[in-house]
């Protein structure tokens, strides 16, 4: 969304401000990979609420009262420094802030409890190790006692996570600019960038359109692809696995090794029982270690 704004309207001259390098620099033609959800090659502003260090939303602000010319931002509560309650209460906090420094706000809002955890921001083992680490209050950085019980847990939270975060929009929904719903923010990216734009009160430049229309499909695209990965693909390796069917597996990081335990527990009533930190790929082993 921060991407398409900036290049569907060429604002700035066709330019995009850093607050790293604390310059303008040209606006990337096409951010979108092969596979990701999002447009990971546009190097957006990330600014933090209430943080310690330098880069924090009112810092960032305040750097870039003076600066002529229009500065979109991505600003975010970090989750790892809230207690357990407060991630919520401070993002509304944050809200009101931007509100009364009159940022216009354009907000998405998740429905569905994929992509878990880390995977949206496509951490890497070690990251979501780290992760587990502090949600169990544990040093231990074992894959086979870290997917055990990160698996009976990921489900139940993903859950609780979309139903707060449906109470925390109808809270914010009436204050922001506008909201879009993940799903159709997803399927129905032109619709909404036209919305931002109007609100806004920019045009979008007709033969940025054509092109973005290209890159904007293959995003939608990359979404359908995972949604499919989530709701068909996976339950058909935990089918394979329950059936004792022979089935290629790809190669799977820790999540997706913990999101095949939780979906045959949840689907198939089995658990998964890994003797070791290996998660063999081959879906008939797997089948003899199931209890």
């Amino acid at each position: 969304m921060d991407w398409s704004f900036n290049f569907l309207t060429n604002c700035n001259q066709g330019k995009v401000y850093s607050d790293k390098t604390k310059a303008w620099r040209p606006t990337v033609h096409d951010p979108v990979g092969n596979e990701t959800m999002g447009a990971h090659g546009h190097p957006k502003n990330h600014p933090y609420w209430k943080t310690t260090e330098d880069n924090n939303v009112e810092t960032f602000l305040k750097d870039c009262k003076d600066i002529k010319g229009i500065i979109t931002f991505y600003p975010a509560v970090d989750g790892s420094l809230c207690v357990e309650g407060e991630m919520y209460n401070l993002n509304k906090e944050m809200i009101q802030y931007l509100i009364e420094q009159d940022v216009k706000i354009f907000s998405v809002q998740p429905t569905t409890p994929y992509p878990y955890l880390g995977q949206r921001a496509r951490w890497k083992d070690e990251l979501h190790i780290h992760f587990f680490q502090r949600w169990l209050k544990t040093d231990s950085a074992s894959y086979k006692e870290l997917r055990e019980k990160i698996s009976f847990r990921l489900l139940a939270n993903a859950k609780k996570t979309v139903e707060e975060i449906q109470q925390y929009h109808t809270q914010i929904n009436t204050i922001v600019n506008d909201n879009f719903i993940d799903t159709y923010w997803q399927t129905n990216p032109e619709e909404c960038m036209k919305k931002i734009c109007d609100i806004v009160g920019l045009d979008i430049v007709p033969e940025r359109l054509i092109q973005w229309r290209l890159i904007a499909g293959r995003w939608i695209k990359n979404n359908e692809n995972i949604k499919d990965w989530y709701e068909i693909g996976i339950k058909k390796i935990t089918t394979a696995i329950v059936e004792n069917k022979e089935m290629a597996l790809p190669k799977l990081d820790i999540m997706g090794q913990i999101i095949i335990m939780a979906y045959l527990m949840r689907d198939h009533g089995k658990r998964l029982i890994l003797p070791t930190d290996d998660f063999p790929l081959d879906t008939q082993i797997l089948h003899g270690l199931l209890k």
